[in-house]
């Protein structure tokens, strides 16, 4: 088995139709270049077509129902509350949050470690806290910030906050002193005698010329602002007691200076080089990257979508970070592959594509709401743009590999526009299976805020999930486990699938509800959604629904940058698998991936894994 190697890459959102239509027009030469040595096909993508869901398949070789992953968001029955699914905290006594591990299932890597087989996983979505493998492991999606969140910014400003503001929870005031403006940074939490609270950091902005500005923090030495234009890394240290403090990385964008100030913060990130929070194996592989590189993004989710949705900042500054993203990863990967040995799998997860596809969509829907001749002018070509850049960095490792190691490059799931969102807990209220008072809430209203339980049969949350109040899970559950429950799930599957209609376009937004016995199976089976709504391309669950609410209407515009999404029915955004040896036959699944890595290094799959080898001969 000596001298076998592979390597992963994964393309977070990769589409096919994307992917092909630059094929025919030449754009991605090293795509075609890994087609043509082996082959390529679609990749079926999980259900639901979520991030977390498809990568912990991908990881696992299993459903969710083995791996335990349904959602980015999962319901707190006891509480009916919602909390995140992609990671788990253990609070301890200081009040700080401890995590353990969200998967439940063994990953590819796990196997590979006990078999003695080189492994490195670097940034591969729902891996933190980071685990201890043969090689080096850097945590991704769903890694922290110093809050134990996935990430808030914040912003800082001298202006009064305006009615419409989007998200005036992240609105902080900079107050003047003197011939500058002073702010105070939040940071970890701190448990005292009698409350908890959050420790903070004040810094000052003083101005220098009509668009600059110096920051001062405590322990820094003054950082020259330019309105605009990102800062480098800064780091803070915030004191958590007598005698520890906690160190976080951010960066400062100066919107405005002048007779009013505005400052945007980025959310604060685990500092590398002094972890808070375990992100890497070995625990100092972080801090010998840093040493390496510099300073580079830790949390999970870094590219700040929310600046431009909030309306903070223009496009344009959002993809600054992006790029710098896309340049850590592939200094991670061309660090591993400089020391592949020759028995090993280094497996390397890329998802800028994704979050680039979520807000500049509309370049492929010119019937977008947002679409429109001058959107198109500006940022029209910015998605093929970022095809061209992983094409790029495929490039520079098949110049790396020698013909002997195995190449899969593969993304979790395609792309597709988002015009309409459809509020689900509207049509459970409207038809009787939830009682609560409609059109009551706002976009920051209470979870669940006017349900009464005791009159509600089901309810949504998450990006498509529907549940049963189920007696004896929820906190007030008033239907009955066994077969009213199973009844009840099948109704609502078959109702909404024909009868929740978008009287505006004329179209059902749901091409098939799925109930869950149907879809999952394994021991995690009893946190499923019950029913799982697979909407039409154009449609999703809407922001409101994620969170427990959704009740002011039932389907609506979305006018949102946020354009592009994947929430949908997994039908219709494939992934994709290139591979530099030939595919089998037949269709290809996301469980797939990791019998593959297993099977081909001669290893012994699990029984739970449920796909197969994606290599055979080549296909027709």
């Amino acid at each position: 088995m000596s001298g076998k190697r592979i390597v992963l890459l994964g393309f977070d959102g990769q589409d096919p139709r994307v992917t092909e239509r630059l094929f025919a027009e030449g754009k991605l030469p090293n795509f075609q270049r890994l087609a043509d040595s082996g082959g390529y096909a679609r990749l079926a993508t999980t259900n639901p077509a979520q991030s977390p869901v498809a990568w912990m398949t991908l990881a696992t070789g299993v459903n969710p129902g083995h791996h335990g992953v349904f959602d980015f968001l999962r319901p707190v029955p006891q509480r009916m509350s919602i909390e995140l699914a992609v990671l788990r905290p253990r609070r301890q006594p200081s009040g700080g949050p401890a995590f353990e591990r969200v998967r439940e299932a063994e990953a590819f890597w796990d196997i590979t470690t006990a078999a003695g087989i080189y492994t490195s996983v670097i940034r591969w979505p729902v891996t933190f806290p980071a685990e201890q493998v043969t090689g080096h492991f850097i945590s991704g999606l769903g890694t922290p910030d110093i809050q134990g969140r996935l990430g808030k910014y914040a912003y800082f400003t001298t202006r009064d906050a305006d009615p419409g503001d989007k998200a005036p929870d992240k609105m902080h005031k900079l107050c003047k002193e003197g011939a500058r403006w002073v702010g105070h940074l939040e940071g970890p939490t701190v448990a005292g005698l009698l409350h908890r609270g959050s420790a903070t950091v004040s810094f000052s902005l003083e101005k220098s010329s009509a668009s600059e500005a110096l920051l001062r923090l405590p322990g820094q030495k003054p950082l020259a602002l330019r309105v605009g234009q990102w800062s480098p890394w800064v780091r803070v240290q915030f004191r958590v007691g007598w005698w520890r403090q906690v160190a976080g990385i951010i960066k400062c964008l100066l919107l405005e200076v002048g007779d009013d100030c505005s400052l945007y913060i980025s959310p604060v990130e685990i500092d590398p080089v002094a972890p808070c929070f375990d992100i890497s194996g070995p625990p100092d592989y972080a801090a010998t990257i840093a040493d390496e590189h510099g300073l580079f993004h830790t949390l999970g989710m870094p590219e700040d979508t929310k600046g431009v949705t909030d309306k903070r900042f223009e496009p344009q500054r959002f993809l600054d970070p992006c790029d710098e993203v896309l340049a850590e990863g592939e200094f991670m990967l061309h660090k591993e592959l400089e020391i592949m040995p020759d028995r090993a799998v280094v497996a390397v997860a890329f998802y800028t594509l994704d979050r680039v596809q979520h807000l500049f969509w509309a370049s492929q829907d010119p019937d977008h709401p947002i679409a429109s001749e001058v959107w198109q002018a500006k940022w029209g070509r910015v998605i093929d743009e970022y095809y061209i850049r992983i094409d790029n960095i495929l490039g520079s490792v098949l110049d790396r590999v020698n013909s002997d190691t195995l190449v899969l490059a593969f993304s979790d799931h395609g792309f597709a526009t988002f015009r309409r969102a459809v509020h689900l807990n509207r049509w459970l209220t409207e038809q009787g299976y939830m009682t609560a008072e409609l059109g009551a809430e706002d976009e920051v209203s209470t979870l669940f805020g006017t349900v009464d339980w005791s009159r509600t049969k089901a309810y949504a949350c998450g990006f498509g999930g529907i549940y049963i109040n189920l007696r004896g899970r929820e906190a007030e559950g008033v239907v009955a486990p066994g077969d009213e429950a199973g009844q009840l799930r099948r109704e609502i599957a078959a109702r909404i699938q024909q009868e929740l209609y978008d009287d505006e376009m004329g179209v059902r937004p749901i091409r098939e509800a799925f109930v869950r016995d149907d879809i999952f199976s394994g021991p995690l089976l009893s946190r499923a959604p019950d029913v799982l709504v697979g909407f039409e391309p154009g449609y999703r669950a809407s922001w409101q629904t994620a969170i427990g609410g959704g009740l002011r209407a039932l389907v609506e515009d979305n006018a949102e940058p946020w354009c592009g999404d994947h929430l949908i029915h997994p039908e219709c955004v494939p992934g994709v698998v290139f591979s530099s040896q030939p595919l089998r036959d037949g269709s290809l699944q996301a469980v797939d991936i990791a019998p593959t890595v297993l099977n081909y290094f001669g290893l012994d799959v699990p029984n739970n894994m449920t796909g197969a080898s994606v290599l055979g001969s080549r296909r027709g």
